[in-house]
């Protein structure tokens, strides 16, 4: 009896770990101004289209990083948002090329364009970029465990 709890246990340990090793290999991460933020990436049109519209809320130190192909003025907009948001426009460098701040529900239909060419689009909650004092060309480390592009 004994030595099949201990086999049970062994199993669940490893397979535990093998769990966590694979939740670490796909997860992503990026550090602005010395604060990371876990990240849910959009790289598909379906994903991209859908980003954080419908949630009820996004969880502290979070964030959603849309990705592109090629660098472009990508829009955003706030439809069936619940809550405000800080969109931060990165370039392949991951350098600020544009930033909006405090944009709320309230501003749809409009839709935020960036003043540069950008590859990425961070989407964290509203008032991180001025708690963190963020400008144009500050750098983000990129740490993710899956391929981007």
């Amino acid at each position: 009896m004994k030595k099949s709890v201990a086999i049970v246990i062994i199993f669940l340990s490893i397979a535990s770990y093998l769990a966590f090793i694979n939740i670490q290999k796909n997860a992503c991460f990026i550090t602005l101004a010395g604060q990371r933020f876990n990240l849910d990436l959009a790289q598909t049109d379906a994903k991209r289209v859908q980003g954080l519209s419908g949630t009820s809320f996004l969880p502290a130190n979070t964030g959603m990083l849309f990705v592109f192909d090629q660098p472009d003025t990508y829009g955003f907009w706030m439809k069936d948002m619940n809550y405000a948001l800080d969109i931060i426009w990165l370039n392949n460098d991951l350098k600020i090329v544009d930033l909006e701040m405090g944009v709320t529900p309230e501003t749809y239909p409009k839709v935020f364009y960036p003043n540069a060419l950008a590859s990425y689009v961070l989407e964290i909650n509203a008032g991180n970029a001025q708690k963190l004092d963020l400008d144009f060309d500050d750098q983000a480390q990129l740490m993710c465990g899956s391929v981007l592009k």
